[in-house]
């Protein structure tokens, strides 16, 4: 009878721990969708514009401001200007890649 007693409960904890897996499962999997969803829509933000310059009026190719930072979530649009006579090549594959 013990022995028997002994199995059920054995086999109960296994069904909970099967359980419990399942739901964090799908609790990783939704969950990427329900903040994605409380965000809301992107495209109806309002946008904040974040001007860099290219160079400044000396001639120095550097970028002002040198720093960024943005907020997940929130919409931007990066403007770039080249306010010297020089031009000025900009790529930012990995910035595009991140974003």
């Amino acid at each position: 009878m013990q022995l028997s007693k002994f199995y059920r409960s054995q086999r109960l904890q296994q069904a909970l721990k099967v359980i419990v897996g399942l739901i964090v499962c799908l609790g990783t999997i939704l969950m990427p969708a329900a903040i994605a969803s409380a965000v809301g829509d992107l495209s109806r933000q309002p946008v904040t514009e974040i001007t860099v310059s290219l160079a400044n009026e000396a001639g120095e190719l550097k970028f002002f401001p040198n720093l960024l930072e943005f907020e997940s979530g929130k919409r931007y649009k990066l403007v770039l200007k080249n306010p010297s006579s020089q031009k000025h090549y900009f790529t930012a594959k990995n910035f595009a890649d991140a974003s």
